[in-house]
């Protein structure tokens, strides 16, 4: 983990305190650009997975920790080891559990409809999906969960979309938070693991490309405002 907050904290700066560039964009970049290596070894994939997805959290969920750490003059194994456990232990001061919701995806309302059209015409839910509903949904703040009728294609419609970085990085993770996806076969909501084996487990039945989600990808960059 050092050797990837060491190079986090090189770049926070270089590119936020020098350059100015946007917290958020300095997250989102850095988590992008080290989530698609070349491992060999599954385990060892999974377990650097885990280390982006912990790093990303870090990044975006303790903003007070980035600043007290990555504003020294050095970054040490030391404060590695103390921000981290900061991390894993404490709260933040001043910032309750009754935060505001996290974000699943950021959409227009064009593209909103245009979602809500195409999930409905593809069955994804058992139910068919409002588009009021799509954006509690990608707000996080969806209250109903909506029942996938195929979880892995389900999983890949919204990998398609966090691919082409509609979706935040830990998409898995904030729906399985939010319990706003649930199993028909099971009635349950999705955890990030049932996500992630849905997705594995399609991708590895259909092929890396999904055609159906390949020409909506691109009706939906038509519509970006």
């Amino acid at each position: 983990m050092y050797a990837l907050l060491e190079e986090a904290y090189k770049v926070y700066q270089q590119e936020v305190l020098q350059e100015g560039k946007l917290h958020r964009r300095f997250a989102n970049d850095f988590a992008n650009l080290h989530s698609y290596i070349e491992i060999e070894s599954e385990a060892e994939a999974q377990l650097h997975i885990k280390k982006i997805t912990a790093i990303y959290e870090l990044l975006t969920e303790r903003m007070d920790l980035v600043k007290e750490y990555f504003t020294k003059d050095q970054f040490t194994q030391e404060d590695c080891e103390l921000m981290l456990h900061r991390f894993n232990t404490q709260e933040p001061e001043n910032s309750p559990s009754t935060s505001k919701p996290q974000v699943l995806g950021y959409f227009t309302d064009q593209q909103i409809e245009l979602i809500t059209d195409f999930a409905n015409k593809q069955d994804l839910f058992k139910k068919k999906v409002s588009q009021e509903e799509f954006k509690a949904l990608f707000a996080g703040t969806l209250e109903t969960p909506l029942i996938a009728n195929h979880n892995g294609l389900v999983a890949c419609f919204l990998n398609y979309l966090r691919d082409e970085q509609y979706l935040v990085y830990p998409w898995q993770k904030v729906i399985a938070d939010k319990q706003m996806i649930c199993s028909k076969s099971t009635g349950k909501s999705l955890t990030r693991e049932n996500l992630k084996n849905a997705l594995s487990s399609f991708k590895s039945s259909h092929g890396v490309k999904y055609l159906p989600f390949e020409e909506f990808i691109k009706q939906l960059k038509v519509k970006e405002e």
